[in-house]
C-alpha cells in the first residue's frame, strides 16, 4: 500500500491550491517543499529584497545562462538570474500580487495572428470560457480585490469580492496622463485584503508588497494564508517542509510510483509512495526534475518522449521600467504595489494603429518601496540601479538624485515574449547543488518582435508622463535578452498533440497518466500580464480532475 494517494511537489501557488483542495475531499496527501515554513515577516530592505531571503539561492539551484551563440559545456554565465519563492506558500508569499484573467485571443495567439516565423506560437488546448469558473474561483478563495465590472478592456464582466485599493497620488498623475491622450488607467485587480476578509484583516498599505512576506498576516492573500492555513493540521495531510525532490520514481512499467527526496535537515535521502504524483515547481524547477528523472522506461527525461520538456521558456521581458520624477512628492512607497494599470496596449489588435509585432504589454504602476534597489548596484535579477541615465553612483550627485526619490513614479511593463523552441531549461552536470543534484542550464534570447513590443509600449508610457507634467522621464531594462525573471512560463506546454505538447488541459502528463504538472509550465504563450491568476485558475481545474475523474 502506498504512503499516500498523492505527494504534491512544490507547495507554491498552484501546489498549495492542489494539496489542500485534495486533503478538503478527504484524499491522502502529502507535500514536499524545498523552503521552510516562513516565520514573522519584516520590512528590512536589504534582508528580503537584496538578500531575498523567501527566495532560491544559487546554492539551492545552480543557475548557467547562455545565449544561442554560447556553446559549449562551460560557455554563459553562471549566477542567480531567475527569482521564486522557496517556501511553503512559494513566490505567492512574495509577490507584488497583481491579478489577471488573461484576453480570450490570449489562450489563440496563433489562430489570432498566425505563425511567427522564429516563433514556436500555438493555441492553448483551453479557451476563456473553460478558464473562466476556475477565475472566479481563484478571486473568491484566495481573495482578490478590483474593479467592479472586471477588467475595462475584457469582453467579459464581473464582480471582485472587495472593492480595489484607494488610489494614491502616483495613480492619480498616471490616469491624468493617460486621459489626457484618450487611454484608460483603471485599478489594478490584486491580492490584496481591502476589507476583512475570510477571517483575515486588510491592508494597511505600507508599501511592502513586492519581495516581501506580508507582516500583517493575511492582508496579502496567497496560497498559504488563504488555502493551506486550513489544511496543515488535517490527519490526511502531511508537510515535509525543507525537503528537496531528487527524482520521481517510476515501477516496471513506466508509471510513477513516488518521489526520492533529501531532507535538508540531516542531509539523508528518503522515498516517500504514492498512487499519483504532482509537479509544482515552477517553469525551472519543474523540467529540472523531469529530465533528471529518466530511466529505462523515460531515457530522455520523465514525460519527455516528445523532447519538449523543458523547451518554450518565457519570462515576459521583466525587465521593462519606465520612471518620471515630478516636481512635488508622489508617495509612491506607499501603498500596493499597484494602484492604477493601462491596457490600451496589451496586444497589437487593441492598438489603434498599425504595429510590426503582435504582442503587447499591461502597464501598472511599481510601488518603489525599496531605495537601495532603486539607487544601489544590485547586479542580480533586475540589473542594478535604476536612477536617471549618467547618476553618479556615490558622493553628493547621487546623494541629490536620491533626495527627490518621493518625487517619482514607476511603471512596470510584463511584455509579452512569444515562445521559441530554443528557449530551453536543461540540467547542467557540470554545476550541480550541495546535494549533487545537476542544476539548470538556461538558453534564451528574445525574438525580435519582443524588442519592438517593447519600444512601443516604452515610448506610450513615457508620452503619458510628459502628458502628466513630469519634469524627467527615462526607462531602464529596454533592449537587452533576458537571461531570468520572477515570471517563469512554459517548458511543459500542454496540448493535445502529445509529439509537440507534454501535458493535457488537465496538466496531465501524455506519456504517464499518473503524473500531473500545475504550474506556470504549461503556459502554451505568456500574455502581457501577471500569470499568477491564471496559475491559480489552472490548478483548481486540475485538482477537480483529479478529485473528479482520475481517482
Amino acid at each position: 500500500m502506498a504512503d499516500a494517494e498523492v505527494v504534491v511537489i512544490g507547495l507554491g501557488a498552484a501546489g498549495g491550491v492542489v494539496a489542500s483542495e485534495l486533503v478538503a475531499e478527504g484524499m491522502d496527501v502529502v507535500g514536499i517543499e524545498a523552503g521552510p515554513m516562513p516565520g514573522t515577516h519584516d520590512q528590512d530592505e536589504l534582508r528580503n529584497v537584496i538578500d531575498a531571503r523567501l527566495s532560491n539561492t544559487v546554492h539551492d539551484t545552480p543557475e548557467r545562462y547562455r545565449q544561442y551563440d554560447d556553446t559549449g559545456a562551460n560557455a554563459g554565465n553562471t549566477g542567480k538570474f531567475n527569482l521564486y519563492g522557496r517556501c511553503v506558500g512559494g513566490s505567492s508569499v512574495h509577490y507584488c500580487g497583481v491579478m489577471w484573467r488573461l484576453l480570450p485571443e490570449h489562450f489563440n495567439m496563433r489562430s489570432e495572428f498566425g505563425e511567427l516565423d522564429g516563433a514556436n506560437m500555438a493555441d492553448w488546448p483551453v479557451d476563456y470560457e473553460d478558464m473562466a469558473p476556475y477565475y472566479e474561483r481563484a478571486e473568491q478563495e484566495i481573495g482578490i480585490c478590483g474593479p467592479d465590472g472586471g477588467q475595462p478592456t475584457h469582453p467579459d464582466s464581473w464582480s471582485y469580492p472587495m472593492d480595489p485599493v484607494p488610489e494614491s497620488r502616483s495613480g492619480e498623475l498616471l490616469a491624468g496622463g493617460a486621459d489626457e491622450l484618450g487611454y484608460e488607467a483603471f485599478p489594478s485587480p490584486q491580492a490584496i485584503v481591502t476589507e476583512q476578509y475570510d477571517g483575515r484583516p486588510s491592508c494597511t498599505y505600507c508599501g511592502h508588497c513586492c519581495f516581501y512576506g506580508c507582516y500583517v498576516r493575511g492582508a496579502k492573500s496567497n496560497s498559504l494564508v488563504s488555502k493551506l492555513s486550513g489544511v496543515l493540521n488535517a490527519d490526511n495531510f502531511d508537510l515535509r517542509d525543507e525537503c528537496l525532490a531528487k527524482r520521481v520514481l517510476v515501477d516496471g512499467e513506466g508509471q510513477v510510483t513516488g518521489v526520492r527526496y533529501v531532507d535538508k535537515s540531516d542531509g539523508t535521502e528518503r522515498e516517500v509512495t504514492a498512487d499519483a504524483v504532482v509537479v509544482s515547481g515552477n517553469s525551472i524547477e519543474t523540467p529540472r526534475l523531469l529530465l533528471n528523472s529518466s530511466s529505462e522506461h523515460h531515457p530522455d527525461g520523465l514525460a519527455n518522449s516528445s523532447g519538449q520538456v523543458g523547451r518554450n521558456l518565457m519570462f515576459h521581458m521583466d525587465y521593462t521600467q519606465i520612471f518620471a520624477k515630478f516636481d512635488e512628492p508622489t508617495k509612491q512607497n506607499r501603498g500596493t504595489w499597484s494602484n492604477k494599470a493601462v491596457d490600451d496596449f496589451i496586444l497589437s489588435n487593441r492598438i489603434d494603429e498599425d504595429v510590426d509585432f503582435v504582442t503587447g504589454s499591461n502597464l501598472q504602476l511599481a510601488s518603489i518601496n525599496a531605495p537601495m534597489l532603486y539607487g544601489g548596484n544590485w547586479k542580480q535579477l533586475y540589473a542594478g540601479g535604476k536612477t536617471p541615465p549618467n547618476t553618479p553612483t556615490w558622493g553628493d550627485g547621487f546623494m541629490e538624485e536620491m533626495g527627490d526619490f518621493e518625487n517619482l513614479v514607476w511603471v512596470w511593463a510584463p511584455v509579452e515574449d512569444v515562445p521559441r523552441e530554443r528557449n530551453r531549461v536543461q540540467p547542467d552536470p557540470n554545476n550541480r547543488d550541495e546535494w549533487g543534484i545537476p542544476g539548470v542550464d538556461v538558453t534564451f534570447e528574445n525574438h525580435p518582435q519582443d524588442f519592438k513590443a517593447q519600444s512601443y509600449v516604452v515610448e506610450r508610457c513615457k508620452e503619458i508622463f510628459e502628458a502628466a507634467g513630469a519634469s524627467e522621464v527615462w526607462s531602464a531594462g529596454t533592449g537587452v535578452h533576458h537571461r531570468g525573471s520572477s515570471h517563469l512560463m512554459g517548458t511543459c506546454r500542454m496540448g493535445t498533440d502529445p509529439d509537440s505538447s507534454v501535458v493535457d488541459s488537465y496538466g496531465r502528463t501524455h506519456d504517464v497518466d499518473n503524473l500531473f504538472v500545475v504550474d506556470g509550465s504549461p503556459f502554451v504563450t505568456s500574455a502581457g500580464y501577471n500569470p499568477t491568476e491564471t496559475i491559480y485558475a489552472l490548478a483548481f481545474r486540475t485538482a477537480e480532475e483529479i478529485v473528479n475523474e482520475w481517482v
